[in-house]
């Protein structure tokens, strides 16, 4: 820290470690995906379509049984699922494709699925999650999205990282209040 001139935290917890530290030019800074996208150009009152979007990762594997019953009701409910596998290039369980399969099987409704390409156009991608239901997932930045999209999200957190901005933005959402 000693050749560090100044620190940007996406958390106040990190902020005020480093002030306890007596390390004073650190300040709060919103995670970049909270810049992602022109919010004033999504109406918080979309329309909610009849899907949710969902995504599992290995760091989530640990939330797959309770990921697949929320998938399940949402298919007893007649929705449709987006899935959004972030991590295509990897293999094994390090695929997100890896999970889109597992929960297929379990659910046993193949016709139900279909993939949500967010490296496509990223803006389309967007607006998808700014009309889902529900966005489902183990990844912080597509919690992140989602709620600055004003999307209901249910993140299943396996990394403190994710209770932290969890936090972040029930603060941010009690200010706009």
């Amino acid at each position: 820290m000693s050749k560090v001139d100044y620190v940007y935290a996406r958390d106040l917890e990190s902020v005020y470690e480093l002030k306890k530290y007596w390390f004073e030019n650190a300040e709060f800074f919103m995670d970049t995906s909270y810049f992602a996208y022109d919010r004033k150009s999504v109406d918080e009152k979309n329309i909610r379509q009849k899907y949710i979007i969902v995504n599992v990762n290995k760091n989530g594997e640990q939330f797959l049984d309770d990921i697949i019953q929320d998938v399940k009701y949402y298919l007893d409910e007649w929705y449709k699922v987006l899935y959004v596998p972030i991590a295509k290039w990897k293999t094994g369980e390090y695929s997100d494709t890896y999970y889109l399969k597992k929960i297929k099987t379990a659910c046993k409704k193949d016709d139900k699925f279909e993939i949500l390409d967010w490296e496509e156009n990223f803006w389309k991608f967007a607006e998808k999650l700014a009309n889902a239901e529900i966005v489902i997932s183990t990844r912080l930045h597509l919690f992140l999205i989602s709620n600055f999209l004003w999307v209901r999200t249910k993140v299943y957190p396996y990394q403190k990282k994710i209770l932290k901005m969890q936090e972040v933005v029930r603060n941010i959402n009690t200010m706009n209040d």
